[in-house]
Parts: C-alpha cells; sequence; structure tokens
C-alpha cells in the first residue's frame, strides 16, 4: 500500500542508521592492516558499500512512484549507479582527516549516496512521465536548501533537471519567476471566490505597491534570469527529497492537501526570500543566500 511521505523519510533514514554500522564494520575490519593497506582497504571497498544502498534506495523510491502513479505506462524506472570513482574519491577524501572525523565523512558520504538514490529515481521518473517535480526541504533545513525548496514549481519557478554524465548528478536550470500566491489565495481559488489570473493580478499588485526593504512603489525584478548552475544541487547531511507533480497539477495546492504544516512552513521560506531578494537587491543565490542568513538564529 501507499506510504506517506513521512514513513518514506523513516524508511531512508533506517537505512542511513544501517549504513552507519555497515561502515563501521569496514573501518574494523580494515583495523588489522597498516597504515598504508588500511587507506587502500578502505579506499577500495567503501565504493561498494555506498554504490549498493544507493541502489536500495533506488528501489524503493521506484516502487512509491509506482504506488503514487498506478496509471503510469509500464513500471518505474531504478536510477543508474553513480561512478565508483566517485566514491573511491570521496573515502580518500575522508581518509584526509583522524579517526573520528574521517568516519562522520564517511557516513555523510554514505547518507548522500541513499537519498540521492531516492532523489534520482523520483526525478528520472517524473521527466520520462511528463511530470514536474519539486525539492522537498526539512524544517531545520540550511538556507540552501530552504531556498531551492522554493524556487521549484511551487511558485511558477521553472525548473528543469539536467542529468550531467561526468559528475553522475542533476544539475538545475533556473529559467524564470513569477508572482507568489499564498495558502490563503489558493483556497479562495479553490472555493471559487476568485480566479487564478484575478489572485496573480492581485498579488503582482500588491508586490508594486509594497516592497520589504525597498523604496514603496518600486516594481520587483520578474524578468528570466537564464540558465544558472547553483553548485551541487544536494550536500552531505542533505535530506530533502523530490516530489513528483504530475502535468496541470498546481504544486503548492498538492502540499497543502497532503503536507499543510510543510506547505505553511514552505510559505514563510518564501517570504524570507523574497526579503532576502529585495535587502541584496540582487538575482545572484550567492548574494541572496549571504543576506538570508543575517536574519537570525532560526536560519540556518
Amino acid at each position: 500500500m501507499p506510504i506517506s511521505a513521512a514513513e518514506r523519510r523513516f524508511v531512508l533514514d533506517q537505512l542511513v542508521t544501517q549504513s552507519q554500522s555497515t561502515m563501521i564494520r569496514l573501518w574494523d575490519a580494515a583495523g588489522r592492516f597498516d597504515d598504508v593497506d588500511f587507506f587502500r582497504y578502505v579506499s577500495e571497498t567503501f565504493p561498494d558499500i555506498a554504490i549498493g544502498y544507493h541502489q536500495l534506495a533506488a528501489e524503493y523510491a521506484a516502487s512509491w512512484f509506482e504506488f503514487d502513479f498506478p496509471d503510469m505506462p509500464g513500471t518505474a524506472a531504478v536510477a543508474a549507479a553513480p561512478a565508483v570513482d566517485r566514491f573511491t574519491t570521496s573515502a580518500q577524501w575522508a581518509l584526509g582527516a583522524d579517526g573520528r572525523q574521517a568516519l562522520t565523512r564517511l557516513g555523510g558520504t554514505l547518507q548522500r549516496a541513499i537519498y540521492d538514490g531516492d532523489r534520482a529515481t523520483t526525478v528520472q521518473n517524473a521527466r520520462s512521465n511528463g511530470m514536474r517535480w519539486i525539492r522537498v526541504a526539512r524544517p531545520n533545513a540550511c538556507a540552501f536548501c530552504r531556498l531551492l525548496a522554493t524556487r521549484s514549481d511551487i511558485d511558477e519557478t521553472y525548473r528543469s533537471a539536467v542529468f550531467n554524465e561526468e559528475t553522475g548528478e542533476y544539475e538545475t536550470q533556473v529559467v524564470g519567476r513569477s508572482v507568489n500566491l499564498s495558502i490563503a489565495d489558493r483556497r479562495m481559488i479553490a472555493s471559487g471566490q476568485m480566479t487564478r489570473e484575478e489572485a496573480l493580478a492581485r498579488r503582482d499588485e500588491m508586490q508594486l505597491v509594497y516592497q520589504i526593504g525597498r523604496r514603496k512603489g518600486s516594481p520587483r525584478g520578474r524578468r528570466p534570469r537564464g540558465t544558472r548552475r547553483l553548485g551541487d544541487k544536494y550536500h552531505d547531511d542533505c535530506k530533502c527529497t523530490a516530489k513528483a507533480i504530475p502535468a496541470g497539477v498546481d504544486a503548492f495546492e498538492v502540499l497543502v492537501a497532503e503536507e499543510p504544516e510543510y506547505a505553511v512552513q514552505v510559505e514563510q521560506w518564501t517570504n524570507e526570500y523574497i526579503k532576502a531578494r529585495n535587502n541584496s537587491d540582487s538575482g545572484d543565490p550567492k548574494r541572496i543566500l549571504a543576506e538570508w542568513r543575517t536574519f537570525g538564529d532560526d536560519i540556518a
């Protein structure tokens, strides 16, 4: 039976816990070697562990996609395993630290591998079925993840994921941005109190009249920003997930229906983004993030 988003995150976290135990056993097994052979043993064995857990998470994600969209043609694809060299390099980097710090680094790479397996599978199947996808961040996500979570189809930013064969990862293209509809706006649309066009026009007028941190009456820039590489989309210890959204379906309304508390959180982050963007007077993500991080201790 289909399971909730919270249950899926629980399953992924259980895989992370299991992977840490496997990593400890690898570390203990390598303890019988001297320094040079210890380094070689961990570097050569770690990729097998990381790829194995990546593929296990990918298998789960493919099953969940089929549960969510039972009418899709065929079966869901499982994301391909990353290149071995990627994890060999990560292991060698981790072993550049001492003791517990090295284990922490390896653990972070394993967690990313597991969540990458889930995310890549979801994105791949969404794209192959003509769907969009959004990034779903955790409540305690860092400012970088909050920014990318709000820059998705939730507020009409059109995002595409392009697979880079060299890095083995999906890269994000940001091609434009429209006005933000609030939860209240969307509920009024759903109840028939106004049309979507009326709501968009109303929000656009409000944003022209009142700009946080900018001169009253100064219109907010809405020109397309072109293609921008936002760096690695996901980082070690990142627990963001990807959610597929069928064509013609409002992503934010899906969140309001399925995860209302998260929808409220996204609206708060969107307001923070608008404030940071206006205060920085820039569309550069780096400058926006720098401003966002000044808002207080509650901003990671």
